[in-house]
């Protein structure tokens, strides 16, 4: 595993202050933290590709722009010499107005950046059960919203009563979550029988199309007791459920210690389309800590700020 950081900062980040973010409990750390400047230009590459292989739709900013989706965010670990070792990449994240809470410097940056973006509402599905994007754009409900207007929407790609605003949508629609980019940027590879699983290397398995790390399954024979490491059973079951599902090599996040104690960072960064330069820009994001290899925003999960170099 890695280790990034030193024991003081590592307690640092541990000294998280819970937080009532739209009603959820957020553990925040103050601490603010750099990617590498290689780091960050591995991720313009990276979305770059991404952008030119994320599954087509009739999409306005598909069809406007070319892209996907006017924002995107990778999910990455880094390796001991500040390398990038991306996830995936969500080209509709959530996150976005609990990083504006948390992160001063991303909120500046976002709102620079949405003076090139066109006007656009947030349609959201009565079936979500939390959604932070009050906190930085208008959101309405499928029934409230405007039919002239461009939105984002917040729904599930089976929700078909959705469906007929894809000319409308800033991002993706019926595609979302939608992970075949990465077979072409040799990210991961689809498996279909557990007779393809190489059981003495450590891996990841992911849904085909999903988010929220969702049936994601992660097997470490030598880390088999680490909090988040599934069973065989339970990656068989998984794999058969789905029928096809894809395997990435596994990618250990960011370990630090505090006071005995294994906690796991992985960084969420966001780069937003500029539309005059049309060009993606880096603006920041956050980082997550967990005792637990899948990290997402569980209730024990700690929240910090990743600024950009040079920022105050």
């Amino acid at each position: 595993m890695i280790d990034r950081y030193n024991p003081d900062l590592a307690a640092a980040i541990s000294e998280s202050v819970e937080q009532k973010t739209l009603g959820w409990e957020v553990n925040v750390s103050p601490v603010e933290i750099n990617l590498p400047e290689m780091a960050v230009q591995h991720g313009y590459d990276l979305v770059e590709q991404w952008s030119r292989l994320f599954l087509k739709e009739n999409t306005w900013v598909q069809q406007s722009l070319g892209i996907p989706s006017l924002f995107a965010r990778i999910d990455a670990s880094l390796d001991s010499d500040g390398n990038l070792l991306p996830y995936e990449i969500e080209e509709r994240p959530g996150g976005i107005g609990a990083a504006t809470v948390y992160n001063p410097d991303f909120k500046g940056r976002l709102a620079e950046l949405r003076q090139s973006w066109p006007d656009f509402q947030v349609v959201v599905s009565k079936e979500r059960k939390g959604h932070d994007d009050a906190l930085w754009a208008d959101v309405v409900s499928l029934e409230d919203a405007r039919p002239d207007m461009l939105c984002l929407v917040r729904a599930e790609p089976e929700e078909q009563e959705f469906h007929p605003l894809e000319p409308s949508s800033i991002s993706s629609l019926k595609g979302k979550g939608n992970k075949m980019y990465g077979v072409q940027m040799g990210l991961w590879k689809p498996i279909s029988s557990q007779d393809s699983l190489d059981w003495d290397r450590p891996f990841a398995l992911k849904p085909v199309q999903g988010s929220k790390s969702r049936d994601v399954r992660l097997w470490d024979p030598d880390n088999h007791r680490a909090q988040g490491i599934a069973t065989r059973t339970k990656i068989t079951e998984t794999l058969q459920r789905h029928g096809v599902m894809y395997q990435q090599d596994y990618i250990p996040p960011i370990e630090i210690g505090n006071n005995g104690k294994t906690l796991y960072m992985i960084h969420r960064v966001f780069y937003g389309y500029d539309l005059p330069e049309q060009k993606w820009k880096y603006i920041g994001g956050f980082y997550n800590v967990r005792p637990s290899l899948i990290i997402h925003g569980a209730r024990d999960t700690i929240f910090g700020p990743v600024v950009p170099n040079g920022s105050s």
